[in-house]
């Protein structure tokens, strides 16, 4: 009669063990898939982030090129100056789109490093994320555990 009621007990305890060994199946395959859908994002936003820095790479050599361009103009006209007195008009227009194209270069420029701190930003919070699931998968094993060895004691 003790054996039986021990064995039930037993048998109760596997019973419920195996329930918190599924239960923990089952968190642990939502948090691979949520860590799967994590890292497919954060490919996602990589891929975002390296086009978009591409992009103002080349809009900010365009940029410098036509800045290069409209400073020889500049310089021409200027060459020119002394002898022609209404291209003064006209060098002051260039020299106006010089200058804005030196502050359009520095704006994307500007743009560029702050989409670069972003994307450095969202690496860290995946990281962050990534070690704290991490963790707590790890302490859901060594409590899983503890409860098996002590119900097979």
């Amino acid at each position: 009669e003790k054996t039986r009621a021990l064995v039930d007990d037993l048998r109760s305890q596997l019973i419920e063990c195996n329930r918190a060994a599924e239960l923990d199946r089952i968190r642990t395959h939502e948090l691979e898939s949520q860590i799967s859908s994590l890292e497919h994002e954060r490919g996602r936003d990589r891929t975002f982030m390296h086009d978009q820095e591409q992009q103002l790479r080349h809009e900010l050599e365009r940029m410098q090129e036509i800045c290069s361009m409209h400073e020889r103009t500049v310089a021409e006209l200027r060459s020119e100056l002394s002898t022609k007195d209404p291209i003064v008009l006209k060098v002051s227009d260039m020299q106006k789109e010089a200058d804005e194209c030196h502050r359009l270069l520095a704006e994307s420029e500007k743009e560029r490093l702050e989409l670069r701190e972003r994307y450095v930003h969202v690496g860290e919070k995946f990281e962050r994320l990534l070690e704290m699931e991490e963790k707590e998968n790890h302490e859901v094993t060594q409590v899983m555990e503890h409860k098996l060895e002590n119900s097979l004691e």
